[in-house]
């Protein structure tokens, strides 16, 4: 059951020095659509209620009309939407001037559709930073955000760039700022470009076809996407994406008037959009953990349970950090674990004399449950941190190995 509000406002008009009451003409707007002229009362709809109110104002130059309808939001939007198509294409249209004062019914619309850009726009920043961190790492920042863009957010933080929280760059990013941020060509500073790409010395050592390359680069410089984004989809393709949801964002933002349409065809788009980022963000973090050594999570992710009982015997501590992590796996993500199944038997196999082995040989049993201990039953990172630092330096364990069990303590995280 929803219940929507609307209220317009009447203004008389000079009508050929024609002597009327506004009162008087919307009444008679409601006596012939409506076949009522009490100044309030009640329109029949099917399986709703619209209510009404007529209130003149003292000078007489205007007066208030308020509609509340209730019911389902399929039949009461449409018996509301039909009042208002009534007003503006009345005959009565030439007495008064209508204004909506309040739109109950956009207002609905816009809520509905809040929620869903809200997570649009958390969804492409979450992408934008999984792509831009693993191109260019701590040195995101500094490669990415130039020019006027850094000049927009050293104003809205009131502060240099430089001292802003890396994490906090894309807070200051509304929704034109990131599409700019993607799709915009990169700024060319021209005088700079010839000094270092066209200088005497870089010139003597480049062959004319590679001068001409630079120089279309810097005609046409590529923007962002084009860059570092094209595993992700044609750069044409998502800037339609972005900008079919853009303008009615800023309605919904600002709470403007929207009509059913729009916002039946914006829901549709952005659940397709939502769905596309999610398969995106997922298959980003599906290769990050690919290119990870399988070995070092394998080898080290004993480390981070403490159900994973190290038997004297190599072969059994084998066979049950198989059994164990093929479970974790399983918890975590299915796709992954079907796509390292067939690869995790191989790689044991080439590694029992390497690091796989060495971490389970008895010098190392004592100390290997301790930091077990340790990470297992705190769930303070920096603490973790410590205790792996300890480690490292206690057993004289490997920087490769240090990595690997940070990589397998943010499993166990993720997981809980």
């Amino acid at each position: 059951m929803a219940e929507i509000f609307v209220r317009y406002i009447m203004i008389k008009k000079d009508v050929n020095k024609e002597e009327f009451q506004l009162i008087d003409k919307v009444k008679q707007f409601f006596k012939e659509n409506y076949d009522i002229d009490q100044l309030e009362g009640i329109i029949n709809i099917e399986k709703g209620e619209l209510s009404y109110y007529i209130k003149p104002n003292s000078d007489a130059t205007r007066c208030f009309v308020s509609f509340v309808a209730k019911g389902h939001i399929r039949i009461i939007s449409k018996a509301i939407e039909d009042v208002n198509y009534k007003l503006k294409s009345s005959k009565f249209r030439k007495y008064f001037y209508i204004l909506k004062a309040y739109d109950g019914l956009s207002k609905y619309y816009c809520e509905k559709l809040y929620p869903k850009y809200s997570e649009y726009e958390r969804k492409l920043r979450c992408m934008v930073l999984l792509i831009v961190t693993k191109a260019y790492g701590k040195g995101w920042v500094a490669n990415t955000v130039k020019g006027e863009l850094q000049k927009n957010v050293t104003t809205k933080a009131r502060g240099n760039i430089n001292r802003i929280p890396m994490e906090d760059i894309l807070e200051y990013f509304d929704l034109s700022d990131l599409e700019n941020y993607l799709f915009a060509p990169q700024e060319i500073d021209i005088a700079e470009f010839v000094e270092k790409e066209l200088s005497p010395e870089k010139l003597a050592l480049l062959d004319k076809a590679q001068i001409c390359l630079l120089i279309k680069k810097a005609r046409r410089p590529s923007c962002l996407w084009e860059r570092i984004f094209t595993g992700v989809g044609n750069v044409e393709e998502w800037k339609e994406i972005t900008k079919s949801v853009h303008d009615v964002r800023n309605c919904v933002a600002h709470n403007k008037k929207l009509s059913k349409e729009e916002c039946d065809e914006t829901l549709k788009t952005l659940k397709k959009i939502n769905s596309k980022l999610d398969a995106e963000i997922d298959a980003i973090i599906v290769q990050e953990i690919e290119d990870e050594k399988k070995i070092d999570i394998l080898g080290n992710f004993a480390f981070t349970t403490q159900k994973l009982k190290i038997e004297q015997s190599e072969h059994i501590g084998m066979d049950i950090l198989l059994k164990e992590f093929s479970r974790k796996v399983k918890e975590l993500a299915t796709p992954i674990e079907k796509k390292w199944q067939s690869e995790i038997s191989e790689v044991l196999k080439k590694s029992m004399n390497s690091e796989v082995k060495r971490l389970y040989e008895d010098e190392y049993h004592k100390n290997i449950s301790q930091v077990v201990n340790a990470i297992t039953l705190n769930d303070n990172w920096k603490n973790i941190s410590d205790e792996i630092k300890k480690l490292k330096k206690d057993m004289a364990i490997e920087q490769e190995q240090i990595n690997a069990i940070r990589l397998a303590t943010k499993f166990e995280k993720f997981e809980g």
